[in-house]
């Protein structure tokens, strides 16, 4: 009633349909006119539940594709960092290896940590070439055998280099009850990689990692 003649005022209301309970979304128009010298008012509602829902759909899309943009990123990062890791760690071995070609023994120890990082190296990749699966849903655990004492050798040997760089004293030792168990071996190792990897980090130099 406050609405003057040949003034018009639009607003969205929400309201609950008196029989199904069910939610609806308006855009109302209201008018004020006169009609042979009396005050009357024009009222437009026109429902927009469908384009409300619609919308929330498109919202909810879009929050989800961004969601899954930053899990790739933080995926992406994290496993960079993971690679990084046995990268360093095969050249930091091949330079030592093209220095001491000629003592054999040294040079099949090197040729040996080179084979263990690579390995690593290789199942890291994987993974990230499992991402579509991984963003599906999808990425299952692997059930293999794994030997702790040949995780503990890999661990050594990618470490090595990082470790003889800070002057650190390093120490891996296992007390496992069963040396043999069940696990996806590469996730496993991520763990522990990232473990070691962030131990060495912030550890100072000259100190002593265990």
């Amino acid at each position: 009633e406050g609405i003057r003649v040949d003034e018009q005022q639009e607003w969205d209301f929400e309201y609950v349909h008196q029989k199904t309970g069910e939610q609806r979304w308006f855009h109302n128009i209201a008018m004020g006119s006169e009609v042979n010298g009396k005050k009357k008012y024009i009222l437009v509602l026109s429902d927009r539940t469908s384009d409300k829902k619609m919308n929330q759909a498109l919202s909810e899309a879009v929050h989800a594709a961004e969601t899954a943009n930053r899990a790739k990123s933080t995926f992406l990062s994290n496993m960079s960092h993971d690679i990084r890791t046995p990268m360093n760690a095969i050249i930091g071995f091949s330079e030592l290896l093209e220095k001491h070609m000629d003592e054999k023994e040294r040079a099949r120890d090197y040729i040996q940590k080179i084979r263990s990082s690579s390995s690593f190296l290789l199942s890291l990749i994987n993974y990230v070439l499992e991402m579509a699966r991984i963003e599906s849903g999808k990425a299952t655990l692997k059930r293999e055998v794994g030997y702790f004492e040949e995780l503990k050798e890999a661990l050594n040997a990618v470490f090595e280099p990082a470790v003889s760089k800070k002057g650190l004293t390093y120490r891996c030792e296992l007390q496992v009850e069963h040396e043999y168990v069940r696990c996806d071996r590469t996730k496993v190792r991520e763990i522990l990689l990232n473990v070691v990897s962030n131990s060495i980090k912030y550890t100072p130099e000259g100190g002593s990692v265990s």
